[in-house]
């Protein structure tokens, strides 16, 4: 049962984290402007471009070596990497001015483009620690970390704005603190449970020699994680420089809504099953994958199809009548968030398989097709909406043959994954219909009241039946 002891360990933070994020998110929207959202997107995807790189993923690479000895100077490379790329930004900023962003932008941001070094290495920080607590399957430690995060950082935001700092400023101001927050107290943590005798085992030398052994990662996960970030946070720096204030802002708010159950679910499953993976042959986890894709169909299907026919008035009445129109986007982003959600947390299957180099060369063509396409679809159409649903089907399309290559080079039965998406379509129908039929007899938002406790009834019903195959989970992971 270990696997699910860690899954529900990780995932009661992630758990807590998203609740905070959800639940304030009504208040977020009150406080501050789509325009103060725009411009925060836009500073935070420029430091997450960074921040993305800056360990050089050699964070990844820390849970891999048999000896801690090892374990703990791959940590320290990839804590260096992340103050030497934080330093090395400061070269960029000059260059993120009006003709790159835009005047009104510019302007939002003002002198905030030199705090991103700040962001930038406490990210790599906090993500280098975060693998060390993987490691040394410090789970309770990590879950704890993944709700302290958000909560610095949203209580920040909501004190900046009711101290009249409305702009982006004060969603800035939450991030950058929050996140320094969260990375000194974890140093603290690991310089107390780390034996000292360890911490001396550092040493040049073994650091050299160790980046070099690992090295597909400077050279294969490094640009696949910079082309997955440029193609997921180009978009707000595209919106903000052609696209109007308002959609900028809607943008950031939809996809950071939709995202909730993906990094819900990543948060839980891929540092366990990174964990249980990098130990064992690979081959034998086809099962346990089986069971934990069959039982995510049947409980988030449901519910995305509820959230496609209410979209609008749930954003109108959470975030206020003027996010009525994020609900649009939010509606358009969640269809390529359920392919995503499905099979983001076997994403460290590349590493464990040894195939990073495939893993680039896919992120690579497909950031490139992404982004062009978003882009074409502004330039030609003139209209955000056409270019993020233009995107979206891309995105989409990539996330489904993203999925059976995985299950290819895992030697894992395509079969299996073909009637995952005949039941997926099943349930999908039956709840469309469901949605449908009582949207005709209770108009409005008494449809989706009623349609909730009905799928609530239903999910766990089945949730019930299958529950022996959610306790085989765990005793799968000792195969």
């Amino acid at each position: 049962m270990g696997f699910v002891r860690n899954v529900f360990t990780v995932g009661a933070g992630g758990v807590i984290a998203q609740a905070m994020t959800v639940a304030t998110m009504p208040v977020l929207s009150r406080l501050y402007s789509p325009l103060a959202f725009a411009g925060w997107a836009v500073f935070m995807s420029v430091a997450v471009i960074f921040a993305s790189i800056a360990t050089f993923r050699y964070e990844l690479a820390v849970v891999l070596p048999e000896s801690d000895e090892e374990g703990i100077n791959l940590l320290a490379v990839s804590i260096l990497a992340a103050t030497a790329v934080s330093l090395s930004a400061l070269f960029f900023i000059p260059f993120l001015g009006p003709r790159l962003l835009g005047d009104w932008l510019s302007a939002e941001l003002r002198g905030w483009l030199w705090w991103l070094p700040v962001q930038i290495a406490a990210v790599g920080i906090f993500t280098s620690l975060n693998y060390w607590l993987v490691r040394s399957e410090e789970f309770t430690w990590y879950s704890l970390f993944q709700t302290l995060l958000p909560l610095a950082t949203i209580v920040l935001q909501i004190c900046a704005g009711l101290m009249k700092i409305n702009d982006s400023s004060g969603l800035i101001v939450g991030s950058i603190g929050g996140q320094i927050i969260v990375a000194v107290t974890l140093i603290l943590v690991f310089l107390r449970k780390t034996p000292a005798d360890l911490i001396f085992s550092l040493s040049w030398s073994r650091m050299l020699k160790l980046s070099w052994k690992y090295r597909m990662y400077l050279f294969y996960m490094t640009p696949y994680t910079l082309m997955g970030s440029m193609r997921d946070r180009l978009v707000y720096v595209i919106l903000g420089r052609f696209g109007t204030k308002a959609e900028a802002g809607f943008y950031n708010l939809s996809a950071r809504l939709v995202n909730v159950p993906n990094s819900l679910l990543s948060s839980a499953l891929r540092p366990v099953f990174f964990q249980r993976a990098s130990g064992k042959n690979f081959r034998q986890l086809e099962e346990l994958v089986d069971k934990v894709l069959k039982l995510l169909v049947f409980v988030i299907v449901p519910f995305w199809v509820l959230f496609l026919f209410h979209a609008q008035p749930l954003f109108a009445l959470f975030f206020g009548e003027p996010w009525r129109e994020a609900g649009l986007y939010a509606a358009i982003l969640s269809v390529p968030a359920l392919p995503l959600v499905l099979g983001n947390w076997l994403d460290r299957a590349f590493d464990v398989l040894g195939r990073q180099r495939l893993a680039f060369h896919l992120e690579a063509l497909f950031a490139v097709v992404s982004i062009a396409v978003l882009f074409a679809g502004i330039w030609f159409f003139q209209s955000t909406i056409v270019a993020v649903t233009m995107q979206a089907s891309v995105i989409t399309l990539y996330y489904c043959v993203w999925l059976v290559i995985v299950f290819k080079l895992s030697s894992f039965q395509l079969n299996k994954l073909y009637r995952l998406i005949y039941v997926g379509t099943g349930v999908g129908i039956a709840a469309a219909l469901i949605n449908w039929i009582l949207f005709i007899l209770f108009p409005g938002m008494a449809s989706f009241y009623i349609t909730t406790i009905l799928f609530v009834v239903l999910v766990g019903m089945h949730l019930f039946r299958e529950r022996k195959d959610i306790f085989a989970i765990g005793n799968l992971s000792k195969v």
